[in-house]
């Protein structure tokens, strides 16, 4: 199934770009000295983080301490990546209004039993075949709502990459399939998302006017760095 532009236009108006900031604040704050950490069961590391996200939102109450660390048990056992840093800040700045009720943040597939609007931003995207057609798969991170700092996939035909470009903001001869990659990567769009079989899958997306205000700023640097890139090989 490919991807259908929504009509109807109730769309949350999330505050996308100031709750993104406020991420990359309390990852620069606390999260990035921990990049490469890895939490055992019983490390006090972890306590110590979750003291220092506790105090950045300003939560001391014991209900409150137990729900960030209820929140943060997904780090244990492994390596902490910077993506996954990244990510549980995008998720705790997005979901502190909870932590502040004393409730965790669950993480993983939420039960969308209706149909609900995420803000995706791309991470990337990777060709494959699949039962004999050429597809495009984007792994999607979402930014906003109570899913936010999640990730999610979806597979669309190659070529419909080309109607999606367009609707992201991409004009014409500026996109191309063998740049798809690199051109979609940071894109943000808002898909009308279900969960049917513990996969969480929509077919109808838009973009809304702050989306696409963002993606024009991020289309307009890359068009601008590939023209002055071209120029210089010439030039060599």
């Amino acid at each position: 199934m490919t991807l259908e532009v929504e009509t109807v236009r109730r769309v949350p108006s999330w505050h996308l770009i100031e709750n993104t900031k406020e991420a990359q604040k309390l990852y620069g704050s606390v999260f990035y000295r921990w990049v490469g950490e890895t939490f055992t069961a019983s490390d006090i590391s972890l306590t110590m983080l979750r003291d220092m996200v506790s105090s950045y939102f300003e939560l001391d109450t014991e209900a409150q301490n137990i729900a960030v660390w209820s929140s943060l048990c997904h780090l244990r056992l492994r390596e902490l990546q910077d993506f996954q840093a990244k990510m549980t800040a995008m998720s705790l700045v997005w979901n502190k209004d909870l932590l502040k009720s004393g409730i965790p943040i669950m993480h993983g597939m939420p039960d969308f039993s209706q149909p609900t609007w995420v803000p995706f931003s791309i991470r990337n995207v990777t060709f494959m075949s699949l039962y004999g057609r050429d597809v495009a798969k984007l792994n999607l991170s979402c930014i906003g709502g109570r899913f936010a700092g999640n990730t999610a996939s979806r597979t669309v035909p190659k070529n419909y990459l080309y109607v999606l470009s367009r609707k992201l903001g991409y004009r014409g001869s500026t996109f191309s399939l063998g740049s798809a990659d690199e051109q979609l990567q940071r894109l943000w769009f808002a898909g009308l998302c279900v969960t049917e079989s513990q996969k969480l899958q929509f077919s109808t997306f838009r973009v809304t006017a702050a989306m696409k205000k963002y993606n024009d700023t991020i289309i307009e640097q890359r068009t601008t760095d590939e023209a002055l890139s071209f120029v210089k090989a010439d030039n060599d």
